[in-house]
This record gives C-alpha cells, structure tokens and sequence, in this order.
C-alpha cells in the first residue's frame, strides 16, 4: 500500500505541476496574455472531464495497470510534442507568416476627447 500511495503522490504532483506551469510555459514562449492563458485552462479541464470519464470505461473494460500504463505512454507523448512547439515551427516545421502586423490589433477610431469648460 505504501508504494502505491508514494507512487500516486508523485504522480499526482506531476500532473499539478505541469498544469500549474503550463501557463507560465504558454505565457512565455507563445506570449498568450491572461485571457488566452484561462481559455486554455478551461479546454484542459473539459478535456479532462472527458479523458476521466473515458478512463473510466476503460478501466471496467481491460484493467487499471492497462489503463494507467497508456494514459501515461500519451501523456509522455503529449509533453514531448508541446515541447517541440515553438513560435514559429511546430514539430520542426515552420510556419509561414503572412505580415509582421498582429491580427486583431486594429483600433476603433475615437472621437478626440474635449473639455467643455467654457
């Protein structure tokens, strides 16, 4: 029981680590800003609503070893293709950019600000 408790510590604060420096990974390599930061935290938690359910199912079919064994052989995968992610190449290919403009960045126009002192 002792090494399953150790080996589910390590585990779990594996899984709280990579979550919890995800952002900071995202934030500085991609330079998301906190809103683009939050959105991915949310599609990872609905991810993971879904791979724990899915786990689930598996479980009752081929077994726990079976089913921790693969989810980890797919999250050593994922870790390794996030890594290899860059701003400008994705699995060593590179991207193409169109302009060095930002997209989205276009400003409304304003009406020039006024004081009404008379």
């Amino acid at each position: 029981m002792a090494i399953f408790l150790l080996a589910n510590m390590i585990y779990t604060d594996g899984l709280v680590s990579l979550f919890a420096f995800g952002g900071i990974y995202a934030a500085g390599t991609f330079g998301w800003q906190t809103i683009q930061i939050g959105t991915f935290g949310i599609i990872l938690a609905i991810a993971g609503t879904f791979g724990a359910w899915l786990g689930g199912q598996l479980d009752d079919r081929v077994g726990p070893k079976r089913v921790i064994a693969g989810s980890m052989l797919i999250l050593l995968l994922a870790i390794i293709a996030i890594l290899l992610v860059d701003k400008d190449s994705v699995l060593f290919v590179k991207s193409r950019r169109r302009s060095r403009a930002a997209p989205c960045s276009r400003a409304l126009p304003s009406a020039p600000i006024s004081s009404s002192a008379a």
